[in-house]
């Protein structure tokens, strides 16, 4: 495969740059006209809609007549939009008129439905919408409702674009994390006593274990023995201590190998309490890994890794 030419590919599938452009072009108008019409078309369709199924008991009047209102004002708006190139007229019945037949019909929901909506936004006589009814402004809400989500769906589009570019960078950035994981867990080798047998040398019997991977009773040099199964070689010490409280207890720590359980090996060795360890030494070949504390206390750690 030509990486040269499949990398633009990748870097059109994550940026999606051809359908940004695309998204915005549809999007723009001259000095962001066509965003504040529609924006002032979508404000009023929403007044609209709140007249229409009050959350608060209106005062008397025909709520109808106001919603016809909005709505005229609205549909003057989007139609400003969808011209944002021409001079804005003060005339709806002239901007209705542009609206092409079928489109019309389409967005008023059938050719009657087109001619009674047309007959109502046009008419500018004040006596007139306050005789008009629920369904009258039904079907202009209808209409403005219609015709200002067709053209706000550029701008879906934009933030459609935007939502896939930013989930699909974070798509890969979460697999490049994963990936460097895994590169990372590979480098460092297996935990060699991941679900291995250990011993300490006592268990004290009122253990608080919760999230502690054991806990022994007060004593002289506590200690814990991990098993790898068989002789292997070990460089590595990851430990986490008890998070909640008692770190020092397990200080100071010293870290033991042996292949025999008869000689011991010290490999490291801290002084001073932690919540976190990592000790690296040269090689050692171990079949038992042993950590202890050379003084009179408990020990208890969270976890142990040995690689």
């Amino acid at each position: 495969m030509n990486v040269r030419s499949f990398l633009p590919k990748i870097g059109e599938w994550l940026l999606r740059r051809s359908a940004m452009r695309e998204a915005r072009a549809a999007v723009a108008g001259p000095e962001g006209r066509r965003s504040r019409a529609l924006a002032q078309a979508q404000l009023l369709t929403e007044v609209a809609r709140r007249v229409a199924a009050p959350v608060e008991r209106l005062p008397a009047g025909s709520r109808a007549a106001v919603e016809i209102a909005l709505c005229r004002d609205a549909t003057y708006w989007a139609l400003v939009a969808l011209h944002p190139d021409a001079t804005p007229v003060s005339d709806l019945a002239t901007l209705s008129a542009e609206v092409p037949a079928a489109q019309f019909e389409r967005l008023a929901g059938g050719g009657a439905a087109a001619e009674r909506v047309r007959q109502t936004l046009t008419d500018d006589v004040p006596a007139h919408a306050l005789r008009a009814t629920a369904e009258d402004a039904g079907r202009v809400r209808k209409f403005a409702d219609a015709l200002v989500t067709e053209l706000a769906a550029p701008t879906r589009r934009v933030d459609r674009v935007t939502f896939q570019r930013g989930w699909r960078l974070s798509l890969v950035a979460a697999s490049l994390l994963f990936a460097g994981y895994g590169v990372h867990a590979a480098i460092l080798g297996p935990n060699l006593i991941a679900k291995k047998p250990f011993q300490t040398s006592s268990s004290y019997p009122w253990c608080p274990c919760q999230g502690l991977l054991f806990h022994t009773n007060e004593e002289n040099n506590p200690w814990v023995e991990f098993d790898l199964g068989a002789v292997k070689p070990v460089k590595r010490l990851e430990i986490e201590n008890r998070r909640e409280c008692c770190q020092e207890r397990a200080a100071p720590l010293v870290a033991e190998v042996s292949t025999d359980r008869a000689q011991w090996t010290q490999v490291a060795r801290r002084e001073g309490e932690f919540d976190d360890w990592t000790a690296k030494f040269a090689p050692q070949k171990a079949r038992y890994f042993r950590l202890r504390v050379p003084r009179t206390t408990q020990f208890h750690l969270h976890e142990v890794a040995v690689r």
